[in-house]
């Protein structure tokens, strides 16, 4: 009867240890979905457990009996802990916190220490003998106060993860609901056994831990081989076509709506399954021609006014297409991902306006303005040959502004700047740009225009800001201007820096002749 009852018993923890074995590496395989890291250490957890009470029945005697146990012992508090951790993982839409891990593992972190030194105190059990009341030597102990604590720790954590499982599946999506619910339920049976064996009835002091695993076990394995448990389809459908700011649009092979998720409903109205984008008439035209190209960006003008603090009723849409693969490499269908870039589309107007414009004075900035002359330059190279057409370069220099700052302050000084910028854009016509080319210097580029004209514009402009007052109208200021001007027609002796430094070097002249005129040099 004995050897009957071991030969069963070493049968079945074979095959818990087989099956918790094969269901860990298969999930480990899917380690990249949500929860199947921790899944595939409770179930490697739960082969350890089992294969040490194989070792232990094949022992007979006390001192192997009691390393098994030890060894025994790193499955079981592991099973435990990577329960909780997988129960947290699974049901959480954000990752599990560092800290509540580390929390997470000192229960069973501390009954492992104890159990291993309990040589030293007896704290978790008086006393260890060998029992043969079931035909075989079975390791007996004398429960101390460590065993009993531990004992209320297993039954925690396994309801707890149960309870945690189960409230998740009470408010999840009809894909993750059945399974969530199968798990919490399935791990109460563990549970009862447990209950069971610590009042006594299990008889021949069997551990029923492995056996009572292993049931648990197949209800897993059963939702994995048979119902996509840790599969992509209902995690990709719970996160990322529910939870996602992105619009996905499943279409068939035919192009006709599969699925949607609420984003891309927010973006282009409510989406009829079954039937094609161009038979939603409230969709504009240019996104059905967009999905049916693949990829592309759209801009769209919103009926409604825009939300406060916002400059524009303007939508940006991008449309990625992915193409969805059957085993065998045939075709499915494609998966369109809309994306909403109003925000990006802004920010990178913004950036572009901040990257060419001077901050203070609104003009074009000196980087700008010299990409835009290089341009104007080539154009008029182009044609100088057979045109002959003349262009002028000015760099105009506020008078003693620095006197200005130091009399009345910056704060003064950037209002003279601003008005000064804002005579010199209103003058300007539509052939010239202006920048602030740095500090009070600025700069015009006259094109197409002949020496005699610009140097006319100049003193124009010149006449202008002496007879103009700047500032505030109860302490207006007046200022006086000196200008550099270079004119000539591009070509191999007028380069773009020759223009430039010429420019520079009539300012110079005027500054050194007295200051408010204009000095002109010929190319």
């Amino acid at each position: 009867m004995g050897f009957s009852v071991k030969t069963i018993l070493l049968l079945i923890s074979t095959l818990a240890t087989l099956v918790a074995v094969y269901i860990s590496a298969y999930t480990m395989n899917r380690r990249k979905v949500k929860g199947a890291m921790e899944f595939s250490l409770f179930m490697l957890c739960v082969a350890i457990y089992c294969c040490g009470y194989t070792l232990e029945l094949l022992q007979d005697d006390l001192e192997s009996l009691l390393a098994v146990l030890r060894f025994e012992y790193i499955g079981i508090e592991g099973m435990y802990y990577f329960w909780l951790l997988f129960a947290l993982t699974y049901t959480r839409s954000q990752p599990v916190p560092r800290w509540a891990k580390f929390l997470l593992a000192l229960p069973s972190v501390a009954i492992l220490f104890i159990l291993w030194t309990n040589d030293y105190h007896g704290f978790y059990f008086t006393s260890a003998y060998l029992d043969y009341r079931s035909g075989y030597p079975a390791l007996g102990i004398t429960r101390g106060t460590g065993y009993i604590l531990a004992s209320i720790y297993t039954v925690l954590s396994l309801l707890t993860g149960s309870v945690i499982l189960i409230r998740f599946a009470a408010k999840a999506d009809r894909w993750t609901k059945y399974q969530a619910l199968a798990i919490g339920v399935g791990a109460i049976f563990p549970v009862f056994i447990y209950l069971i064996r610590l009042a006594g009835i299990i008889p021949f002091y069997i551990d029923t831990g492995p056996f009572s695993a292993l049931p648990s076990a197949l209800v897993f394995a059963f939702l994995m081989f048979n119902d996509s448990f840790f599969e992509l389809v209902p995690k990709a459908r719970s996160i990322a076509m529910e939870e996602l700011r992105d619009g996905i649009v499943v279409l068939d092979p035919k192009g006709r709506i599969a699925d949607s998720n609420p984003a891309a409903r927010s973006f282009l109205g409510e989406l009829s399954l079954g039937k094609m984008l161009e038979d939603h008439p409230h969709i504009p035209s240019g996104i059905v021609g967009l999905f049916k190209k693949g990829t592309g960006a759209i801009t769209l003008e919103l009926p409604e006014h825009p939300s406060p603090g916002e400059n524009t009723n303007i939508q940006t849409l991008s449309v990625f297409s992915f193409s969805v693969k059957a085993e065998d490499g045939g075709k499915l269908g494609t998966t369109m991902l809309v994306r909403d870039e109003t925000e990006i589309a802004d920010l990178v107007s913004r950036l572009s306006v901040l990257a060419t414009t001077d901050e203070l004075t609104g003009l074009s900035n000196r980087r700008n303005f010299l990409t835009m002359l290089e341009y104007c330059y080539a154009s008029a190279l182009a044609s100088a040959l057979e045109e002959k057409k003349p262009m002028a370069v000015a760099i105009l220099d506020l008078d003693d502004f620095k006197l200005v700052n130091d009399t009345y302050g910056h704060f003064v000084g950037d209002e003279v700047l601003k008005g000064f910028s804002s005579l010199l854009n209103g003058f300007a016509g539509s052939n010239e740009i202006v920048c602030r080319y740095g500090g009070e210097e600025f700069a015009i580029l006259l094109s197409s225009v002949e020496p005699t004209q610009a140097f006319e514009r100049m003193e124009a402009l010149r006449t202008l800001v002496e007879s103009s007052p700047f500032g505030s109208s109860e302490q207006p200021i007046t200022m006086t201007m000196s200008t550099g001007l270079a004119c000539g027609v591009p070509g191999e002796d007028a380069s773009l820096d020759y223009f430039l430094s010429k420019a520079d070097e009539a300012l110079y002249k005027a500054k050194r002749a007295g200051k408010n005129r204009t000095i002109s040099h010929l190319a």
